[in-house]
């Protein structure tokens, strides 16, 4: 066979369904787990697998010391309903000749294969073979970790023909929309994808009131929204939820379960704001921007706000806070005033481990977060303001929980604050479920910070992994 040649395709037999060890999201009806035997041939050779709708993130490589034998994976959407089993060769053809990023699913891990920290050399089980290294290296010795994890972050936004990070070109056009202030070089994108800069000047893609990235649909209440139980819609049987989903994202976070918004293509014909709106009708109780994340697409959403605002529709919001100030007070007195609330994601307080883990600082969600806390006392019921984490097994821990629950306090120690269970996905699909003494410990945390009103979310996800 010559060099050019592919060899055979691998041919697997398939196999019924199975449950993972450590994480119990088997139960829910909307998972697909499939799994494939290998081979003790091709598994002593070693093969690589991934999902083809993940691509480069969902490359694994094993050699014939892992154990057991079946390949398990947690795909989380109906859509992604089929895994890959693929050779060396195939592996390298998926990446384009790129060396690939050695990652394997958390159930195909032992105690006999933790992950070494890159830089302190321990050995742990909860490193994330993406990050290679441990959560203290990255908060204590940031000047060592973050150059190799920021490269990292730009291969990851490459996969997907994104901005590697927010270009900054002197003689760019400039962006204010969010934290990363693009100054967008000639005939380049900035890094939300939907700005470039043309001939000198900043052309939106979309995000305009005239065009949005979205999908939206009718979400039956009470649905699994973070503030549900807080919100007056936990009780509307009847009526839903206009839920629209926007194609593009101020951050690039490595565990993001919706990460899918990066093939959404701003080219295409969009939805105006005065469309969207019109998807309101009778049943409409309320509408929750979501994404990716609202931030990008801002003068879109705040025009579609305004107009079912007057529609009698509450006007709700989830996002990681990056937004230009200015938006932001915006986006608070619509919800203020129509009986809404604003949702942020705090997902570290740790400027660092932020970084670490989205590719972006934090500085600007803090200081929005404060900023929105300012109109509570316009509205305490129902709440305006709601917080949320996503506990990342060892990254995300009860000491990260408590820092960021004093800052919530000194603010307003009233504000809801949900602890949410992490799953493993996208480039981080290494890790376990997160474990309910890791939950009980973060929420024992948050109260002791002086937080009144804190929960475990989506309990169904967390396992007894760790």
């Amino acid at each position: 066979m010559s060099k050019k040649e592919a060899p055979p395709p691998l041919k697997l037999p398939r196999l019924p369904l199975r449950k993972p060890r450590g994480c119990s999201r088997f139960s829910e009806p909307k998972t697909r787990l499939k799994a494939r035997f290998l081979s003790e041939q091709v598994q002593a050779e070693g093969i690589a697998f991934g999902h083809p709708a993940f691509g480069y993130p969902g490359l694994a490589h094993l050699t014939s010391d892992y154990d057991p034998l079946a390949v398990c994976w947690d795909l989380l959407r109906p859509g992604l309903n089929d895994i890959m089993l693929l050779s060396k060769y195939a592996q390298t053809a998926l990446v384009k000749g790129k060396k690939p990023l050695k990652i394997m699913p958390w159930e195909l891990r032992s105690s006999r294969f933790e992950t070494e920290c890159s830089v302190c050399h321990r050995t742990l089980p909860l490193i994330a073979s993406t990050l290679g290294v441990c959560v203290d290296c990255i908060r204590q010795r940031p000047e060592e970790v973050l150059p190799g994890l920021k490269e990292m972050q730009a291969e990851t936004r490459r996969q997907f023909d994104l901005p590697p990070a927010p270009p900054q070109d002197p003689d760019g056009v400039h962006c204010p929309l969010c934290v990363n202030d693009c100054r967008i070089p000639e005939g380049q994108r900035g890094f939300c994808g939907l700005r470039e800069n043309q001939q000198g000047r900043l052309v939106h893609l979309a995000g305009t009131p005239s065009k949005g990235l979205l999908h939206w649909y009718d979400d039956p209440l009470p649905t699994n929204c973070v503030a549900d139980w807080v919100c007056a819609g936990h009780t509307r049987y009847g009526h839903v939820n206009l839920a629209v989903f926007y194609g593009a994202c101020s951050f690039n976070c490595l565990f993001c379960q919706n990460w899918h918004y990066r093939q959404m293509d701003p080219r295409g014909r969009g939805m105006s704001a005065e469309e969207l709106a019109a998807r309101a009708h009778a049943r409409t109780f309320c509408v929750c921007y979501f994404g990716g994340d609202p931030t990008p697409q801002m003068p879109h959403a705040l025009a579609a706000s305004h107009i079912l605002a007057d529609r009698g529709v509450r006007i709700c919001w989830e996002t990681n806070g990056t937004m230009q100030p200015k938006l932001l007070d915006q986006a608070v007195r619509l919800s203020l005033e129509t009986g809404g609330c604003i949702k942020f994601d705090l997902k570290a307080y740790d400027e660092n481990l932020h970084i670490a883990l989205t590719g972006v600082t934090n500085k600007r969600t803090l200081e929005n977060f404060a900023r929105a806390a300012r109109y509570i006392p316009q509205r305490p019921q129902p709440p305006l303001v709601i917080a949320s984490t996503l506990l990342v097994p060892g990254y995300i821990d009860a000491a990260e929980v408590g820092k960021i629950a004093r800052f919530i306090a000194s603010l307003d120690p009233d504000i809801p604050y949900a602890l949410l269970g992490f799953h493993p996905h996208f480039y981080i699909p290494d890790l376990p479920c997160t474990s309910v003494r890791h939950a009980e410990e973060a929420e024992a945390a948050a109260r002791a910070a002086g937080l009144t009103n804190v929960r475990i979310g989506n309990r169904h996800l967390l396992s007894r992994a760790y």
